[in-house]
């Protein structure tokens, strides 16, 4: 069973009121769980969903306020989106029966990861603004994919896309 803890915001806007108790939870999960952040930027919205453990991200985009009915579906495409872009060899398949049990809930205040989430958000609007002229030149979303590929302290400088692909294989 994976859990998603959603950032205050996000929890909001989904009407999510309680907080699970991860040890109360029966099965546990090798790939750990999930932070989920709604954000804005440029006046568009984005939920960055991130993995604690491997510092995985999966970020949707382009949603409607009545595909939020569906944030499970829309998760499971997203991660199988990112992985197929991230040349994660996984079949979906083994991806929707790992993400068939999903329960949302409000925050969990684990410092770490709302600080690394907070830093992939950062690298996410830096990236979108696109300072050098490379970056206009480039697709939105091949943007917010690459962001697997950059090392991350708390993983100790190993990339993120590498470090999920570990988590998998105890699966």
């Amino acid at each position: 069973m994976n859990v998603i803890f959603c950032s205050a915001k996000l929890a909001k806007l989904l009407n999510i009121k309680t907080k699970v108790e991860v040890a109360s939870l029966e099965t546990a999960t090798n790939m750990g769980h999930w932070n989920a952040h709604l954000f804005y930027h440029q006046r568009k919205k984005y939920i960055i969903f991130m993995n604690k453990l491997s510092i995985y991200s999966v970020t949707i985009n382009d949603y409607r306020k009545t595909d939020l009915l569906t944030l499970k579906v829309l998760f499971i495409k997203a991660l199988e989106a990112q992985c197929e872009w991230d040349k994660i060899v996984l079949s979906k398949e083994t991806l929707r029966q790992h993400f068939s049990e999903i329960i949302f809930s409000t925050t969990d205040n684990d410092r770490s990861a709302i600080g690394s989430l907070n830093d992939l958000i950062y690298h996410a609007k830096a990236s979108l603004d696109g300072e050098r002229p490379s970056f206009y030149l480039t697709d939105q979303n091949e943007i917010l994919f690459n962001m697997n590929k950059m090392p991350m302290w708390p993983i100790n400088g190993e990339y993120p896309n590498k470090r999920f692909v570990t988590l998998f294989e105890g699966v």
